[in-house]
């Protein structure tokens, strides 16, 4: 029986674990900020509420037809769901980091590497749509390769959330 080189077993286990773990891939720094357009006419910020949630293939359908009207009525917080409370009171600009628990929730969910972060924001009113057509609903992808340069920490993908007829927009594409 011939002996496996020391190399090829250290890489063979690297790519096992590289494999497993969908790239390296484990989150993303996301910071949502309310746009100057949001402000009332004296100045200050109504209070907006944005969930983020790491959605797996299996739940994209539901998510992506949901009413957001009807979800935002009465909204279910649930363990997978981050809730970001922004306005006057509670400041303009809310973030999570690549190293939050939530995006461990959110792997082990099965929404990383192949689902979705979907932010909903109840800001502002719009009649309900599917998907991005929503203005209260962004939809992005968690696809590492999707994101080169933002994950493991580096670098921030910017969220805004911007008066009629913006909604939620990403200040950062990611890769087609």
């Amino acid at each position: 029986m011939r002996a496996v080189p020391m190399k090829v077993m250290i890489f063979g286990m690297a790519l096992l674990l590289l494999s497993s773990t969908g790239c390296g891939c484990a989150g993303f720094n996301v910071s949502v900020k309310l746009d100057p357009s949001v402000q009332n006419p004296d100045g200050t910020y109504p209070p907006v509420e944005v969930h983020l949630v790491g959605v797996s293939p299996s739940e994209y359908q539901r998510w992506h037809d949901m009413s957001m009207s009807e979800y935002w009525a009465e909204p279910k917080i649930t363990e997978e769901i981050l809730v970001m409370k922004l306005g006057s009171a509670r400041g303009t600009t809310g973030s999570i980091s690549d190293k939050d628990p939530m995006w461990k929730t959110w792997e082990q969910r099965g929404a990383i590497p192949r689902g979705h972060l979907f932010v909903l924001s109840l800001y502002p009113a719009s009649k309900d749509l599917p998907g991005d057509a929503d203005l209260r609903r962004l939809i992005l992808p968690m696809d590492c390769q999707k994101w080169p340069g933002y994950s493991w920490g580096r670098n921030e993908i910017p969220l805004l959330v911007k008066a009629d007829p913006f909604g939620v927009i990403t200040l950062r594409q990611p890769k087609r």
